[in-house]
């Protein structure tokens, strides 16, 4: 089981940061890419890899949330996954020491919603 940590013990985007806050104060979801760190093995982690190690993430987060997230999309190759959350659920995601970095999924031209 993965313990809990502070958000800024991962890499996270400062735009992803800001992000939060402003949904937090709206009580809006946003979106947001993570990426997972690679664990102990040699070489990268297998697509069915990825997906268990999502799995778990996102388990561990609707546990501690009692949220489930809006959407999902897991990069297999990618060892990442994009994900649509309440504020809260995504700063659960953070916190767990399987991530290694987050950013938005809003593009920088993208317009304010």
């Amino acid at each position: 089981m993965s313990q809990p940590r502070d958000e800024a013990s991962a890499q996270v985007d400062p735009s992803l940061l800001r992000e939060l806050e402003d949904a937090e104060r709206a009580a809006r979801p946003l979106e947001a890419v993570v990426f997972l760190r690679r664990g102990e093995a040699a070489g990268a982690p297998t697509p069915d890899q990825t997906e268990r190690a999502v799995a778990k993430l996102l388990r561990s987060a609707e546990r501690d949330t009692g949220e489930r997230a809006a959407a999902v999309s897991v990069f297999r190759n990618l060892h990442s996954f994009a994900l649509a959350a309440s504020p809260s659920f995504i700063r659960s995601v953070l916190r767990d020491e399987r991530v290694a970095s987050a950013r938005s999924n809003r593009g920088a031209s993208a317009p304010d919603r």
